[in-house]
């Protein structure tokens, strides 16, 4: 999957949403202007035309961005250790939780939700308490799953054969604590941006609004870019996109 595909995504949504809201507008508030009282179907006429206006230039602008970047998208072979900064989008997809994207426009990984069969049958094989939440993080074109198992203040996180639990503090309404084994990681929230660290060292960072010039072409401005502290193993960038799910 690569951007193009989002945008498309994001076209359809769009479209679908204004198409509907046209018609609510057409069979029921037109229809009501004299039948019911005035005011009432003023204001209902100006949220509904309102939210119409919004999601017909949003329906504008992804489509136009979808035609944009179909020549710019590449295909080039994608290591994980030469990459350090990503962008995240939140998916359209009721599944799916982040895309994430490399420069190029490919999305590398995707964090989806479990629910279902698969749910059912990873509790049955997990030796933990059932896990109230799980989602499972996926690197596009590789046989890489990892699975992250989340209770209220606990969690399980399966990368590859390793088995990793945690126990989650919140200590404010912008800051988590999480324990792993005898590390103690602190995920923040400053200002738009967030920052994983341990040990007063940035292990990750999510930073809206300042977005390499080479990345433009493709996604919008204000898209959160996520970078890696650059000396991280494949391993640790692995639990940092885990931890994802906290955000």
């Amino acid at each position: 999957m690569n951007i193009k595909d989002y945008y498309s995504r994001m076209t359809r949504l769009y479209m679908n949403q204004t198409v509907l809201f046209s018609l609510v507008f057409i069979t029921i508030i037109l229809p009501s202007i004299k039948q019911v009282d005035f005011l009432h179907v003023n204001l209902a006429g100006i949220v509904v035309s309102l939210c119409l206006f919004n999601f017909f230039l949003k329906y504008v602008y992804f489509s136009g961005k979808n035609r944009e970047v179909s020549t710019l998208i590449s295909s080039k072979d994608f290591t994980m250790s030469k990459a350090q900064s990503y962008i995240l989008l939140r998916s359209p997809s009721s599944f799916s939780y982040f895309d994430i994207y490399s420069a190029d426009g490919i999305c590398r990984f995707s964090i989806s939700m479990v629910k279902g069969k698969e749910k059912r049958s990873r509790n049955k094989l997990s030796e933990t308490t059932k896990a109230k939440l799980m989602f499972r993080l996926e690197q596009q074109g590789s046989a890489n799953i990892s699975y992250i198992h989340v209770n209220s203040n606990d969690a399980v996180i399966f990368i590859q054969d390793n088995k990793i639990p945690l126990i989650i503090t919140q200590i404010n309404s912008r800051e988590k604590e999480i324990l792993i084994g005898s590390k103690t990681y602190h995920l923040k929230r400053q200002y738009a941006d967030y920052i994983l660290s341990t040990d007063e060292k940035v292990l990750m960072r999510i930073k809206k609004g300042f977005m390499p010039i080479k990345m433009q072409a493709l996604f919008q401005p204000n898209t959160p870019v996520l970078s890696f502290e650059s000396r991280l193993t494949e391993d640790q960038k692995y639990l940092c996109l885990c931890l994802l799910v906290y955000l």
